[in-house]
């Protein structure tokens, strides 16, 4: 990599592409050694941390519906260096949306707290309501509509 290159990229946060389908992200730096130069990722720890669901996931093998409230359990931080021939792409960002993409990314596994509201067990469920019988339109034996909203019978048809 060109000394001038590495010279003019500035610490950041950011998402990294990687070639192989994979994204790191974190702090990003530069790091030399002797002539070779990487790229330094560093992916903050992330504390143990509740919050309240905005959308249904599966949380212990079992469903729970938009305003459970479950903890993410805690994530140690680390550093990776990257060579430049792995990178596809480097998306600054702020440390706000860093931390963001790290949730959406890396989601550690869920711990439930408390339940917004039971689920009813697929024997509770009740049934639906009856709904009146829709009118229709069928065809005289002297070839004009008519609706009706009695049952189909054989002169119908």
């Amino acid at each position: 990599m060109d000394n001038q290159i590495a010279n003019a990229f500035t610490s950041t946060w950011a998402v990294v592409e990687l070639f192989g389908h994979q994204k790191e992200v974190g702090f990003v730096s530069v790091q030399s050694f002797g002539p070779a130069q990487m790229f330094r990722i560093d992916v903050p720890p992330r504390p143990e941390r509740e919050y309240t669901l905005e959308c249904p996931e599966y949380v212990g093998g079992d469903y729970q519906p938009v305003g459970t409230i479950v903890k993410r359990m805690e994530r140690e931080g680390k550093s990776r260096l990257i060579g430049v021939g792995a990178i596809y792409a480097i998306n600054p960002c702020t440390e706000q949306m860093a931390m963001a993409a790290l949730e959406r990314l890396d989601p550690p596994k869920l711990k439930l707290v408390s339940l917004a509201k039971q689920l009813p067990a697929p024997g509770e469920i009740e049934p639906m309501v009856d709904l009146p019988a829709m009118p229709y339109v069928v065809e005289d034996n002297d070839g004009e509509l008519d609706m009706d909203g009695g049952e189909l019978n054989e002169e119908h048809f």
